[in-house]
């Protein structure tokens, strides 16, 4: 989704990049482009780049865009200092400032007293035995697109994830059941307004989106849309009576009381839970089904223990409980492929890390998880699909920041369980009666902007079992 413009100034003669490098406060510098520095090299392959720096020059790594510095680290040490340890004194980086397009000042993009009072209204629904009380929905959810699925041959399983997830979101969070038409162009507005989140987040220059230029109508038009969505869930809710049914009800209440949310508020953090609850899933998803069906061992592996262990049974909580090569599936994939591919953080006072490299204050400091999942100095064969690496075994010894597909310290997703739980279910539930081959010839490429998506979709042949 790279602009066309960024792209043909990236192949012109003053867009190569030198191979030099110095060195400044304990980070290594590549030398970038002249006057755009390393900018379009992020663009054409933000995870590559990267992924390379941190492979070639170690990790903590500087990159100039224009004007604008960037600190890339890849030391868990380092990263713990920045998201756990010393998290206070770092915020969400001005880069955000195309997802806050979308949703606001809600639990993604906020900070302050504001985020830690809508944290902790949002925390109880989250909580374990909560998520399991969803297994039923999920179940219905996921047996129902199975039923669609009947006499299908080939579908993009990158949309049909977005769906399934889309639902099931709306049935746990919000007790509404998004299906049909209404579905499907909810899951165009968002497949819109996400896009234009993408596009603004890389881009040089960014137009104020009140220029009425066709991509901006269209981003409008797409949120509008949602808006009226979110208006008629607060609506909805609004009128319920008794204890809270699920987590709307408790903001919706919280909005009701002295000191509560306003309106605004409110559409903010449900705009977040609808979108950051399906579309990061979904993605995991899409890129499980994709490795599954390049390794066929692996695929096999997965369907003897469902078989095993669940059978033609109830997929429960103690039957998901049992599978856990399938876990390791799961997050071996999010390892290769991290829904949220980076972290920025901007540190608001001048910093050191363990590591003794210096950060001086107002800097934007990153956390590619796709380089660090990566990064060979951490992992054994790091570009190999091997779910066994996550065996107690394999797993003992190995930082606890090695791995953070759902980022770390007091802004970790809330959702980590929810999601885990979910995608189990989910990959269970379609081995034991599909097969998913990726369509011979298909291109499978990043898009990396908010979240990691496939830039073509994911068509599949089905085969059932």
């Amino acid at each position: 989704m790279t602009n066309p413009v960024t792209k043909l100034v990236s192949t012109l003669p003053f867009a190569k990049t030198p191979t030099t490098v110095r060195h400044v406060d304990g980070f290594v510098e590549p030398r970038g482009k002249p006057i755009v520095g390393h900018f379009f090299d992020a663009v054409e392959d933000g995870p590559g780049l990267f992924l390379r720096a941190l492979v070639d020059h170690g990790d903590r790594v500087l990159f100039r865009f224009g004007r604008f510095e960037f600190r890339l680290l890849g030391d868990p040490e380092d990263i713990r200092h920045v998201l756990v340890t010393n998290a206070a004194k770092y915020v969400k980086s001005k880069n955000y400032e195309g997802l806050k397009l979308v949703l606001g000042e809600g639990l993604v993009t906020s900070e302050g007293a504001h985020w830690k009072r809508h944290r902790k209204l949002s925390q109880p629904a989250f909580q374990p035995r909560n998520v399991e009380s969803f297994v039923p929905a999920m179940n219905e959810c996921t047996d129902a697109m199975l039923e669609r699925w009947r006499g299908r041959e080939v579908l993009d399983v990158h949309e049909e994830m977005m769906r399934l997830t889309l639902r099931i979101i709306g049935r746990t969070i919000a007790s509404v059941d998004l299906d049909g038409d209404e579905a499907g162009e909810l899951g165009r507005a968002i497949d819109g307004v996400l896009g234009f989140a993408n596009v603004y987040f890389s881009e040089l220059v960014k137009i104020p989106t009140w220029v009425p230029l066709p991509a901006h109508l269209r981003f409008r038009r797409d949120l509008d849309r949602l808006d009226a969505l979110v208006a008629r869930l607060v609506s909805e809710h609004r009128r319920h009576e008794g204890p809270p049914r699920d987590l709307l009800d408790a903001l919706v209440a919280a909005n009701e009381g002295e000191g509560g949310m306003t309106d605004r508020q409110l559409r903010d953090e449900v705009l977040t839970l609808v979108m950051a609850g399906h579309e990061t899933t979904a993605n995991a998803l899409t890129w499980t089904f994709y490795l599954l069906s390049q390794h066929p061992d692996v695929r096999r592996k997965v369907e003897e223990e469902v078989a095993r262990e669940v059978g033609d049974g109830p997929l429960d909580v103690a039957a998901l409980s049992r599978l856990e090569y399938v876990e390791r599936v799961v997050k071996e994939a999010m390892r290769l492929y991290p829904p949220a591919w980076i972290v920025e953080r901007d540190n608001l006072e001048d910093d050191v890390l363990p590591s003794g490299a210096k950060l001086p204050k107002g800097q934007t400091v990153a956390v590619c998880t796709y380089a660090l999942h990566r990064n060979p100095r951490l992992w054994e064969s790091p570009e190999g699909f091997d779910p066994d690496r996550f065996s107690p075994e394999r797993s003992a010894g190995r930082h606890k920041l090695a791995y953070i597909p759902f980022g770390a310290g007091p802004r970790v997703c809330l959702g980590a369980h929810f999601a885990l739980l979910e995608a189990k279910l989910i990959v269970a539930a379609i081995a034991r009666k599909q097969r998913l081959a990726l369509v011979p010839g298909h291109p499978v490429e990043l898009d990396p902007g908010v979240t990691l998506r496939p830039a073509h979709g994911m068509r599949m042949r089905l085969s059932p079992r």
